[in-house]
C-alpha cells in the first residue's frame, strides 16, 4: 500500500515504543491514501502540532489533544491526493479504510481530551 497507517496515542513516543501492548490506549487508527498525512502537516503550519521525526518509518507528530480529536471526531480527514494506479491495484485520491475510533474510550476520555490542558498525543 502506497499510503499511511495513522494512530492517535495518548501517550508519548518514547512511552509507545517502551510498552508491550502498543494498541489498548490508542484513540483512533485508519489507513489512509498518500495525501493522509496532509491535515497534519497544516497543524505544523498553524503551529498547533510539531513533526517529531520523518526520516523513514514511523514518521511522527505531537500536539494537543484539543487541537487533534475535533478534527477526527467525526472520521478521518479526507486526504487530497491522486489516484494511485499499482500492478494489482487502484486507490482512489482519498482512499480511507480500516477505521477504528475507540468509543469506549470517546465518551468522557475524548471530552476531557478536548481541552486545552491535556496530554499530547502522539501521531505515528
Amino acid at each position: 500500500m502506497i499510503g499511511w497507517w495513522i494512530v492517535i496515542d495518548p501517550r508519548t513516543p518514547g512511552r509507545r515504543d517502551a510498552a508491550d501492548d502498543k494498541m489498548s490506549p490508542l484513540l483512533a487508527s485508519w489507513e489512509a491514501a498518500s495525501g493522509g498525512i496532509k491535515w497534519l502537516a497544516q497543524l505544523v503550519r498553524e503551529g498547533r502540532a510539531q513533526l517529531l521525526q520523518s526520516n523513514g518509518y514511523p514518521t511522527r507528530y505531537t500536539a494537543k489533544a484539543g487541537n487533534v480529536l475535533p478534527m477526527i471526531a467525526g472520521g478521518p480527514p479526507k486526504p487530497p491526493g491522486p489516484v494511485i494506479i499499482g500492478e494489482d491495484y487502484l486507490m482512489p485520491g482519498d482512499y480511507i479504510d480500516k477505521v477504528t475510533l475507540y468509543q469506549e474510550r470517546k465518551g468522557g476520555h475524548w471530552r476531557a481530551a478536548c481541552s486545552t490542558r491535556t496530554r499530547s498525543p502522539a501521531v505515528s
